[in-house]
């Protein structure tokens, strides 16, 4: 989703220069974020949980995880939501910044075709 709404973001900015590279940073960033994702998954969560006997205390695969893990887990689910919320947040700003923009040159040009029309 960061990735998509970084996308997003930069159509708005810039148009013209982002159509020529826009497949490729929007692949680019999300194979990033799946990277970046799987690596802290795997060092802070896979490898400390990984049962050094056959057999568990409990019949869950969810007990054989370790709480530092979880609560890593935890931190990474809230720094993406957070990140995504704050793309969303500027992609919102930025439609309407640019409407805001296309509706008072449509004024502008109403008024002047009424100025002219008038004399």
């Amino acid at each position: 989703m960061l990735g998509l709404g970084l996308d997003r973001c930069l159509c708005l900015l810039y148009p013209i220069k982002y159509t020529s590279f826009k497949a490729r940073f929007l692949v680019f960033t999300i194979i990033l974020s799946m990277a970046l994702i799987l690596a802290f998954s795997l060092i802070f969560r896979i490898l400390p949980a990984y049962p050094t006997t056959a057999e568990t205390k409990c019949l869950s695969f969810g007990c054989t995880t370790t709480t530092n893990g979880g609560e890593i887990y935890t931190y990474i689910r809230y720094l993406t939501s957070s990140a995504v919320l704050i793309t969303s947040g500027f992609l919102l700003y930025l439609v309407r910044f640019k409407l805001k923009l296309h509706l008072s040159q449509k004024l502008k040009t109403q008024n002047l075709r009424k100025f002219l029309t008038t004399f």
